[in-house]
């Protein structure tokens, strides 16, 4: 097995988190000053691999920070040929999960059965390193001497172990003699069912004594501080007195002093006008805030005025075309007055001779019903024209209602998930005393005074970039954010609301939902215009234009007979 990274957070001083990256495998070396945390970073790897989630022994108190907290420990590390990344967390919200990493097949492990696949993967037995398993020495053991009890016969026990391991190497024998020796050992130090210090025993009694050394350690060191803080201040003010003896000092030290009182005058006088200047800058920054607000709403109509400009350039072209189609239908219904024109006269010269001939009355009557037949017939082929043209115009542009909302709500769900995502990145405010304005950097340039965000512009589903600001001479402070269970989620909710939007106008063949809605108000209008149509050449031609053209066809064929 190899550790290739280590990750804490709550964990002994680490509070804010700290993280161990790259490790070759091989002998890695990890140098810092005293007390920088070398220690603690060992024993939560300890705890991360010997631990189970639900532990609450001393090794998980020894890690947990003096204020309280819950320890998350992750580390990734090779076993069994594969990468594998175990992530636990004691105390309050415990948990633990084990997953593959690599892409290599195997399946994530939660809690219980993390643990246990844990333990299988390293080769622990009772949270223990086994014999052929997970080999562990600690900080400090590497050196230490095996001491042996003679009294409890640990010796003997030693050397009947090492008489019997070629015979037991595959039985569980060894293990269980060790393990009651162990057990034995542990009976006179720990409390029989937890891992806790037997009262009145050897732990205990060590334990109490470091107690009362830290505690005197302490204390010595709060006298001494307190001791030098002492003499320093007799000094000073042994000085201070020989000082104030001399007249001239005295005359001296009442001139400055009238002239510190000036100046505590003018500081409060200061201190006054920065107040009233720092409550003008907040009522501005309010005016700001309402103006962002306004100016967003202001964005907002500005889109919707653009959609109706687009329907009304629509609105006029149709009007335009309309116009035309009035055009032609009055030529057209011109034409069929001056026809109907011509056919009274015919009819008036049909009337003439069937007053002749009794005989023409039926070829009149016939000549009446083709003009009446006729004049039908033309504004029926009209409307038909018509109505083909506008069943022309709608091919491409029908979208339906339900598509339309389904966009919608694609688009409304991608953007709440983007907006969530972003109320949660951390905001940073800078505010100067009077004089340092300037003195902090962000990107080697001097950060203005109120609200920074954070850099975006990262993959989604990842925190935003560390906001760095730096402070010449003194240091820098880098605020992250990280990545939680909620931020991916809504990463997760984002992307599949984009890619259905992004499905949906592909299928309906446009770029943008507004470019949808236009297509859709411009097919309802002509879907209106077209039921007109229909209803007018309904009532010209009741059972078809075909039959009225049959009736046309028969009707001059008689007259022609």
């Amino acid at each position: 097995m190899k550790i290739r990274a280590l990750r804490v957070r709550d964990v002994g001083h680490f509070a804010d988190g700290a993280a161990i990256e790259g490790l070759s495998g091989g002998l890695d070396v990890l140098i810092a000053p005293n007390e920088a945390g070398k220690s603690t970073l060992l024993r939560a790897l300890e705890a991360a691999f010997f631990e189970k989630h639900t532990a609450t022994g001393g090794r998980i108190q020894a890690i947990t920070p003096q204020g309280g907290g819950s320890p998350l420990i992750e580390a990734d590390f090779e076993a069994d040929g594969a990468l594998w990344r175990i992530t636990k967390q004691f105390g309050r919200g415990r948990r633990a999960v084990l997953q593959p990493l690599g892409g290599h097949a195997g399946r994530e492990r939660r809690n219980a059965d993390a643990d246990e696949a844990l333990a299988n993967l390293v080769g622990l037995h009772d949270g223990r390193p086994g014999r052929l398993g997970f080999l562990w020495v600690g900080q400090g053991q590497a050196l230490e001497p095996v001491a042996l009890d003679e009294k409890r016969g640990e010796a003997a026990a030693f050397a009947a172990v090492i008489e019997r391991e070629v015979q037991t190497m595959a039985g569980g024998g060894l293990a269980r003699h060790v393990r009651a020796l162990i057990a034995t050992d542990l009976g006179a130090l720990k409390q029989p069912t937890k891992l806790m210090p037997k009262k009145g025993g050897p732990w205990a009694l060590a334990i109490a004594h470091r107690d009362e050394a830290k505690a005197a350690a302490v204390a010595a060191r709060t006298a001494y501080a307190e001791s030098e803080t002492r003499q320093r201040d007799l000094s000073q003010l042994r000085t201070r007195l020989t000082d104030l003896s001399d007249p001239e000092q005295r005359a001296l030290s009442s001139a400055e002093f009238a002239a510190a009182q000036q100046a505590v005058d003018d500081a409060i006088t200061s201190t006054r006008l920065f107040e009233q200047a720092r409550e003008r800058v907040e009522r501005q920054e309010s005016v700001r805030v309402q103006a962002d607000a306004a100016l967003s709403g202001f964005a907002t109509r500005l889109a919707q005025v653009a959609a109706f400009a687009i329907e009304l350039n629509d609105a006029e072209a149709r009007h335009v075309q309309a116009t035309a189609e009035l055009a032609t239908r009055r030529a057209a219904l011109a034409k069929i007055e001056a026809e109907g024109t011509a056919l009274d006269g015919a009819r008036d010269d049909a009337q003439s001779t069937l007053q002749a001939l009794e005989a023409g009355r039926a070829r009149a009557a016939a000549r009446q019903q083709l003009a009446a037949v006729s004049v039908a017939f033309q504004s029926a082929t009209t409307l038909a024209a018509a109505m083909a043209e506008r069943e022309r115009a709608l091919i491409g542009r029908d979208v339906s209602e339900d598509a339309i909302d389904k966009l919608v709500a694609a688009e409304r769900r991608a953007q709440r998930a983007r907006d969530a995502t972003a109320a949660g990145v951390p905001q940073v405010t800078i505010a100067y005393e009077a004089g340092t304005e300037g003195r902090f950097r962000i990107g080697g340039e001097p950060a203005p005074a109120g609200r920074q965000t954070m850099p975006l512009g990262m993959p989604l589903g990842m925190p935003p970039r560390p906001l760095v600001i730096a402070v010449p001479g003194i240091g820098t402070i880098t605020v992250a954010a990280g990545v939680t269970d909620q931020t991916v989620k809504l990463d997760a909710d984002a992307r599949a609301a984009e890619a259905e939007l992004s499905a949906g106008l592909a299928t309906l063949g446009h770029t943008s939902v507004v470019e949808a809605q236009i297509a859709f108000r411009a097919a309802r209008i002509e879907r209106a215009a077209l039921a007109e149509i229909r209803a007018e050449l309904q009532g010209l031609a009741p059972a078809g234009i075909e039959v009225l053209a049959q009736s046309f066809a028969e009707l001059t064929g008689r007259l022609e007979g």
